[in-house]
């Protein structure tokens, strides 16, 4: 499961009446907050995804705004994936601060949860149990708790078209009863899988 991090993009710069919009002396922070959010969630990269998903500028409706704060996600399916992410993202301050010299902008980057590997031993173990498809990748990501032990993380298909953060999203009884099939097999088999 991919790695996923979490940043911010806070822009600061004067506020003022509409009536100033022509003023020299002026840089818009919503104007600057959307071509920062078109720039962003456009790019591409290899094994990795950067998304802005709130963006928020100015106080009251007749004013240039003097401030915007964009926050978004990143996930990444490598290590190295993240790095170059989080170093792009960088550059992009020092792109910003040459086209809207008089604006500030500051990064705040906070790394989330790391990259999730299923535990190879734990993986050939429960193979021999029932059968698994061992390579998905996926942009989901463990967001609830941090396993630092071995682990075996499984995706389950459904059959719905629904996704799993939809409000409308019931897992099936046959395939809650198939879950619970698996966990009396490992049940049965702690001894093979933790030895």
């Amino acid at each position: 499961m991919a790695a996923c991090d979490y940043f911010e993009l806070e822009i600061i710069g004067v506020g003022t009446h509409i009536k100033n919009k022509y003023s020299t002396k002026l840089q818009d922070c919503a104007l600057a907050a959307a071509q920062l959010v078109s720039r962003i969630n456009t790019s591409v990269f290899d094994q990795a995804l950067i998304n802005i998903g709130v963006s928020t500028a100015g106080e009251t409706p007749n004013s240039i705004a003097g401030r915007a704060l964009l926050r978004g996600d990143v996930r990444a399916l490598s290590e190295p994936a993240r790095l170059r992410v989080i170093s792009w993202l960088s550059k992009q301050t020092v792109k910003f601060k040459q086209d809207f010299s008089r604006l500030s902008l500051k990064l705040h980057y906070f790394s989330g949860y790391p990259l999730l590997q299923n535990d190879p031993v734990l993986l050939g173990r429960c193979q021999k149990l029932f059968p698994i498809t061992p390579v998905l990748k996926t942009y989901g990501t463990e967001d609830f708790s941090l396993y630092t032990a071995p682990k075996l993380f499984f995706h389950i298909g459904t059959g719905l078209s629904t996704e799993l953060h939809e409000t409308n999203f019931i897992v099936p009884a046959k395939v809650r009863l198939s879950l619970l099939n698996y966990w009396i097999i490992i049940g049965k088999n702690l001894q093979l899988l933790c030895h």
